[in-house]
């Protein structure tokens, strides 16, 4: 139900290297919340740990330390084959670089993620969901046949399509101009509210980031709520 809580991150670590010099801490105990069909805005510095935060948090890299569950499930205890089944059956990612595969038609990268939960309607709610985000009549074409709005609509779709609870987005208009990005945003908004899908935005813009229900930022390995001291 819309309102509580689906994502809680505890003194949640994250390092590379073995003690000492060559070590090197990300995450130093981030604590973040995120409701159901809540969308919050991640912000912070060039190399601040945003997109390790998104890593670990959508269970695509594993914690040094602390808890993550999300809808009753501690990910990080889970295994790789847990954690890639949580991933299928509950996240969606929409990359910067929209990571399509590029030997797929539009159709097919939609339609990837249903049919390796083997759902039978995966065909049919791809088509739906690319005819959603306007491409309808490019279910056909390949990535490199498509603009890069093109490009990452589909990924937008593909991050939708299913039955995910969580959606991160890592920079999803940062090689965009200011109009398709504008129109990228908007149909992530629409459709976590449509969805009621929790997301987690990461953007270099703040303005962006504070058109979202809530704004935090991290900063050497920490989160606080925008407008902190």
């Amino acid at each position: 139900m819309e309102g509580q809580v689906l994502l809680t991150a505890e003194d949640v670590r994250l390092s590379f290297g073995e003690e000492g010099k060559k070590r090197v801490d990300v995450l130093r105990g981030v604590d973040l919340t995120l409701k159901r069909g809540e969308i919050v805005g991640l912000v912070g510095p060039s190399g601040s740990g945003k997109t390790s935060l998104m890593m670990v948090l959508s269970g695509l890299e594993k914690v040094s330390g602390g808890r993550i569950d999300v809808d009753g499930c501690d990910i990080a205890s889970l295994d790789e084959d847990e954690l890639t089944l949580f991933r299928r059956r509950h996240v969606g990612i929409v990359f910067q670089h929209f990571h399509l595969m590029a030997n797929m038609t539009a159709h097919e990268n939609v339609a990837l993620p249903l049919g390796l939960l083997k759902d039978e309607h995966a065909w049919e709610k791809a088509s739906e969901m690319l005819d959603t985000v306007g491409l309808g009549n490019r279910l056909d074409h390949y990535p490199r046949e498509l603009s890069g709005g093109e490009q990452q609509r589909v990924a937008v779709a593909r991050a939708f399509v299913g039955s995910s609870k969580l959606v991160f987005a890592d920079e999803p208009t940062g090689n965009l101009d200011e109009e398709t990005g504008h129109r990228v945003r908007d149909l992530i908004f629409s459709q976590a509210e449509e969805k009621g899908t929790s997301v987690l935005l990461i953007s270099h813009d703040k303005d962006l980031a504070l058109s979202c229900t809530r704004c935090v930022t991290l900063k050497e390995g920490k989160l606080k709520d925008m407008g902190d001291d």
